[in-house]
């Protein structure tokens, strides 16, 4: 809202003066440079005011609001020679120029207005810490030249806090990145977790080394995976497609699942690696991200518990004959639970034994389901909370979206709660909200 406000005036500021630059008001023109002057003085007050949040976001207006003050100032001294000499059309250009400036300038704070900030139940205060590592194994296949792949984690843990505790894996969806489940990563770190999430490179959206190096999404992966969702891509093609997708995210979680327990066993392991517990591991994702830490779920025996938000199981599938998938006949071996948005609930059970997510739950008494009414896939992100308008045109239900999160974490730590501390009340094996 306040942006809109600062556009409107902005805009209409410019208006004016153009149609007064047609009219050669010269004492209404002096008016409105003290109209600009005021306002970037107000601007720039409120900027610095605790009252208001102004955030980074707006650094380029109020640079832009600086020099309008400024240039505002030289016209009341009479110091404006310069302006004065330019034709008209020159000047309508400038007034255009802003008005575009403006625009460009004033649409992220519409994209991005400011995430709503959750508040943790636990007792700990969170740290974090952020590392680049390079897996010697492979070659990065994304680059033409023959270089090894790095994989950029983040961790958030109890900071200040003795003892070691349960570790949380996570993985990011389709072009998403690492921080998409920040709220989800401060309220387990809050209640005793360490939490680590992945940046899977040229899947995420940009991926921030700590070397400042900025790695953006492989456009040819973007548009594979729209291709998809949009139903372009089907049968063998489509599974082929996954048994790659799923390599290579997997691929990043064993790399990364064993250089942590490599620096937990470490004679002079410090850092975040000091309250780890190696005997006490979840692995979690969104989407395909859930896809991947399912997968690993059965891959690994250090694994305990898996949780999948709004995810299809790609690695059940094993096979493709006849037009038909075929699904992994031994049971799944670790505790899950699914957490489905309300029209992926009401697809999987149409589909039945045919859709691997309720193959699997049907097979096994260690899966657990809940649903969300009214949710959407991104509702269990937190891109509604960061940015409402981007979210609702990817895929967002009806529910809350503070609400939806809120019900989402307190899944995941009850969840975890049980499976990896072993207290709080047994999980009830389908849930709805």
């Amino acid at each position: 809202m306040i942006a809109l406000v600062v556009l409107f005036v902005l805009v209409a500021v410019e208006v004016i003066f153009l149609v007064i630059e047609r009219t050669r008001a010269v004492s209404v023109r002096r008016s409105l440079r003290l109209t600009w002057l005021i306002l970037g003085a107000v601007f720039l007050a409120s900027m610095v005011s605790p009252l208001l949040d102004w955030r980074s976001s707006w650094m380029g207006l109020a640079c832009i609001l600086s020099v309008q003050s400024v240039y505002s100032l030289v016209v009341l001294l009479g110091k404006d020679k310069v302006h004065r000499g330019l034709p008209k059309q020159r000047k309508v250009g400038m007034s255009v120029l802003r008005i575009f400036l403006y625009l460009i300038l004033v649409a992220p704070l519409f994209l991005f207005p400011g995430s709503k900030h959750m508040q943790v139940t636990g007792p700990y205060a969170v740290g974090t810490e952020t590392y680049t590592w390079t897996d010697v194994s492979r070659d990065e296949a994304f680059t033409p030249e023959a270089d090894q792949r790095k994989v950029t984690v983040q961790f958030w843990y109890p900071e200040q806090a003795d003892g070691t505790y349960p570790l949380v894996v996570f993985s990011h969806g389709a072009f998403g990145y690492r921080m998409s489940n920040h709220s989800t990563f401060m309220e387990l770190a809050s209640n005793g977790y360490v939490v680590c999430s992945i940046d899977h490179p040229y899947h995420s959206f940009m991926t921030r080394q700590v070397d400042g190096n900025r790695v953006i999404v492989d456009m040819d992966f973007l548009q594979t995976a729209m291709a998809v969702e949009n139903g372009q891509i089907e049968g063998l093609q489509l599974y082929e497609l996954e048994r790659s997708w799923m390599a290579l995210r997997t691929g990043d979680m064993n790399f990364v699942l064993d250089t942590i327990l490599e620096n937990v066993h470490a004679e002079l392991t410090e850092g975040v690696f000091t309250h780890i517990a190696d005997d006490s591991i979840g692995v979690m994702g969104h989407s395909m991200g859930g896809a991947t830490a399912a997968a690993i779920g059965r891959e690994r025996s250090e694994v305990d518990a898996v949780v999948v938000l709004d995810g299809t199981m790609m690695g059940e599938t094993i096979g493709y004959s006849d037009g038909v998938e075929q699904f992994e006949l031994q049971m799944y071996p670790k505790t899950i639970l699914n957490v489905f948005n309300e029209d992926h609930a009401k697809q999987a059970e149409e589909l039945g034994d045919s859709y691997s997510n309720t193959y699997m739950h049907n097979r096994s008494d260690l899966s657990h389901q809940a649903v969300v009414i009214g949710s959407g896939h991104l509702n269990f992100t937190d891109l509604p909370l960061v940015s409402p308008v981007l979210a609702n045109l990817l895929g967002t239900g009806t529910v809350d979206a503070e609400y939806c999160m809120q019900v989402t974490n307190s899944l995941v730590l009850e969840f975890f709660d049980r499976t990896l501390k072993g207290k709080g009340q047994a999980v009830a094996r389908e849930r709805i909200f």
